[in-house]
């Protein structure tokens, strides 16, 4: 069974091409736009892996990582950024916002919250 990723962003390009990119490389993934309909998505779902664009303001993305971890402990959870030099490290792990590079960064972050649920 492939992980379910739940992907929140603001930008409906952006948001196409990676939930395509994700679904082509065999990724389930659920998309939603709006802040309450993410919190909801985390508290009735089951996700393997919450990922936010970087068009997600901060106070959001604080909200959402706060309930995650409320409602489905041990989650991964990515926040990508437009930014090399920007990290949201207090809150979440930062991924980069170019192909290779998330597939890895998810490919870890599950891996890591496998582990996380097996202790």
């Amino acid at each position: 069974m492939s992980s379910h990723l739940l992907s929140f962003g603001y930008d409906p390009l952006l948001m196409n091409v990676r939930t395509m990119l994700l679904r082509t490389t065999g990724y389930a993934v659920t998309e939603t736009d709006s802040c309450i309909e993410t919190i909801r998505l985390i508290c009735m779902g089951r996700f393997d892996l919450i990922l936010m664009c970087h068009t997600v303001p901060e106070d959001q993305q604080k909200t959402v990582v706060r309930r995650a971890k409320e409602f489905q402990p041990g989650i991964a959870v990515l926040c990508l950024s437009d930014n090399p030099g920007v990290s949201y490290s207090e809150f979440c792990e930062t991924a980069s916002n170019t192909a290779p590079e998330l597939l890895l960064q998810i490919e870890e972050a599950l891996e890591k919250a496998k582990e996380r649920r097996a202790a």
